[in-house]
C-alpha cells in the first residue's frame, strides 16, 4: 500500500500558451482540404456547452439524473487570419483583394498546441488540440484611431461545431474535439500524426478524421486486442472511362476481419454456404471483401483493394491464427451436411461460447475453440491396436534418443 503525496518534484504541472495554429477548410465533398498555417494566433478559449443534469423525481425522492448531449464550442483570437479563412467568415473573394461579405459560411477544421510545464521544466511537453466540423459566427471588429499608445487590433470568432462519428468504433460517441498529450503518447506515433497535420516533403498537411487518429495513436496493447484484424492502406489512382477522368484516392487505413460475422453477411447476400469447396468468382470475392471491411469503403476503394491487396487478403483468410493443434486419433466419415454460418452459431451456443466478441474473431480461431469443446466433452474412445503400437514406438524412440541406447 502507498500513501498519497502532493506536489512531488516534476509533478506540479500547468498549461500555458497557444501556437502552431492550422486551418483546414472543408471542401464541397465534405472532406478537409490542405491545411494552412494560422499566423498571429493569440488565444483559443474552449467553451463546451450542454451535459446539463435533468433531475427526475419519484416517490418523493430524486429518482435519477439524466444529462443532455455535450457540444463543443470555442473562441479564437488572433491578430490576423489566412486568406483561406475568408469563406469561413462569410466572405467571398470575387477578385484579388475584393471581398464581398454576408455570404454563406463554410465549415472548417482547426488544430493548435498548448504548452505543458512543471516545476522542473517549463517546456516539458505540449498538447495537440484537433477541432472538427467548426463554423464561425459573425464577430465585432473595432477600428480605432492611432494614438500615442498604438496597439494591434485583434480579431475574435466564436465557433460552434458538429460532431463527427469515430469510424469503425460504434462504442464511442461522435466527437468534435480530440486532445493528444505529447508526454504520454508514443513518440513515433506522435511524429506520424504531426506529419499528417503539418505536412512534409511526401504529403500535404491534412486533418485526419477521428477514426484515423484512433488507429494511428492506439497503443501496442490495443493492437494486440485487434490482432484478428488486417489493416491495409488503400490509395491510388484509377481511370473512370464513363467520366473520362482519373479518380485519386487519398491514403486511408481500412480494417478487415475474416470472421463468422462477415461470413454471415456474405451468406445473407448470396444465399449459399461460404465454406463449401466451390471456388468463388470475382463478384463473390469482391462481395466478401466488402463484408470483411469494418470501415465503410467506396466502390473505387474496393477496385484498388482488388488490384493491389488481393493476395494479402487471401493470405489473411487462409492463415491460422491459433497456437492450438488438435490431433485426431482416427478420422471418421465427414458429415454430409453443409457448414453454414447458422450451423457454426449453433455450435457456439451449444458449447456456451458467447457471440460477443467471438463472432468477430478470425474464423480459424473460433472453429478451433469449438473443436476443443467437442474434444474435451466427448467420451474417451478405446485406442485401436495400431494406435497403441504407434504410441509405444514413438515412446521407445524418444527414450532411445534421450539415453543414447540402441535397445
Amino acid at each position: 500500500m502507498t500513501a498519497l503525496t502532493w506536489d512531488d518534484t516534476g509533478k506540479r504541472q500547468y498549461e500555458m500558451g497557444t501556437d502552431h495554429g492550422v486551418l483546414y477548410p472543408m471542401t464541397t465533398t465534405g472532406t478537409y482540404g490542405t491545411g494552412v498555417a494560422w499566423n498571429g494566433l493569440t488565444a483559443v478559449t474552449e467553451s463546451p456547452d450542454g451535459a446539463e443534469a435533468n433531475d427526475m423525481y419519484a416517490d418523493n425522492i430524486k429518482y435519477a439524473s439524466l444529462r443532455s448531449a455535450e457540444m463543443f464550442g470555442a473562441t479564437i483570437e488572433a491578430y490576423t487570419f489566412p486568406d483561406e479563412f475568408i469563406p469561413c467568415d462569410g466572405g467571398a473573394e470575387v477578385t484579388d483583394g475584393v471581398v464581398f461579405g454576408q455570404q454563406s459560411r463554410s465549415k472548417f477544421g482547426f488544430s493548435y498546441r498548448t504548452q505543458i510545464g512543471n516545476d522542473v521544466k517549463q517546456d516539458a511537453g505540449y498538447k495537440l488540440h484537433l477541432v472538427y466540423g467548426a463554423t464561425a459566427s459573425p464577430s465585432e471588429k473595432s477600428y480605432e484611431t492611432i494614438n500615442d499608445s498604438p496597439e494591434g487590433m485583434t480579431f475574435s470568432w466564436e465557433i460552434d461545431t458538429d460532431s463527427v462519428s469515430v469510424e469503425g468504433h460504434p462504442e464511442l460517441k461522435p466527437v468534435a474535439s480530440i486532445t493528444i498529450d505529447s508526454t504520454k503518447v508514443d513518440k513515433e506515433k506522435l511524429t506520424a500524426l504531426e506529419k499528417k497535420l503539418y505536412g512534409d516533403t511526401t504529403g500535404e498537411p491534412t486533418l485526419p478524421l477521428p477514426g484515423e487518429v484512433y488507429t494511428m495513436m492506439r497503443t501496442e496493447l490495443q493492437r494486440k486486442r485487434d490482432v484478428r484484424m488486417l489493416e491495409l492502406t488503400v490509395e491510388g489512382e484509377l481511370y473512370d472511362e464513363s467520366e473520362n477522368e482519373f479518380i485519386t484516392v487519398e491514403p486511408r487505413i481500412v480494417r478487415f476481419e475474416h470472421s463468422l460475422l462477415s461470413v454471415s453477411k456474405w451468406e445473407s447476400i448470396w444465399r449459399k454456404p461460404f465454406l463449401d469447396d466451390e471456388p468463388k468468382n470475382i463478384k463473390e470475392t469482391r462481395s466478401y471483401f466488402r463484408c470483411m471491411a469494418i470501415d465503410d469503403i467506396s466502390d473505387t476503394e474496393l477496385d484498388l483493394i482488388m488490384l493491389n491487396h488481393f493476395s494479402e487478403l487471401n493470405h489473411y483468410i487462409e492463415s491460422s491464427q491459433t497456437a492450438t493443434t488438435i490431433n485426431h486419433m482416427s478420422k471418421g466419415r465427414r458429415s454430409s451436411s453443409k457448414v453454414t454460418s447458422e450451423l457454426i452459431y449453433y455450435w457456439m451456443f451449444s458449447a456456451g461460447i458467447p457471440a460477443q466478441p467471438c463472432e468477430t474473431w478470425h474464423l480459424s480461431r473460433l472453429i478451433t475453440l469449438i473443436e476443443i469443446f467437442g474434444v474435451k466433452n466427448s467420451p474417451k474412445k478405446k485406442m485401436s491396436k495400431s494406435d497403441v503400437s504407434k504410441m509405444y514406438r514413438e515412446m521407445n524412440a524418444r527414450r532411445r534418443a534421450e539415453t543414447g541406447s540402441k535397445g
